[in-house]
């Protein structure tokens, strides 16, 4: 239901320079994903999270945006209470 790819701009770098890495999620209708957080809710729906793990060095200095926002509703899975997803394509950077 969800195809997900990664990238890394620019795609050559040197040490000291600032380079942006991305996922992107093409989620299928009628599907969706929930909004990125770094932690996970006590309750209602999985955020996304993302691990970077071996990272050669890198060191991560900014938090994740996503593009678009993410879209809140009410959830009927979650006793209709309001969650941030994303349907069709989303890219976290």
């Amino acid at each position: 239901e969800v195809t997900l790819s990664a990238s890394v701009t620019p795609s050559r770098a040197k040490p000291g320079d600032v380079v942006t890495y991305s996922v992107a999620a093409e989620v299928e209708a009628p599907w969706h994903v929930y909004a990125q957080s770094e932690t996970q809710p006590a309750l209602g729906p999985k955020s996304t999270q993302f691990d970077l793990f071996e990272t050669g060095g890198l060191v991560a200095e900014a938090g994740w945006t996503s593009d678009p926002a993410p879209t809140v509703k009410n959830d009927p899975a979650f006793d209709n209470q309001p969650f941030g997803s994303h349907e069709g394509r989303v890219v976290w950077s």
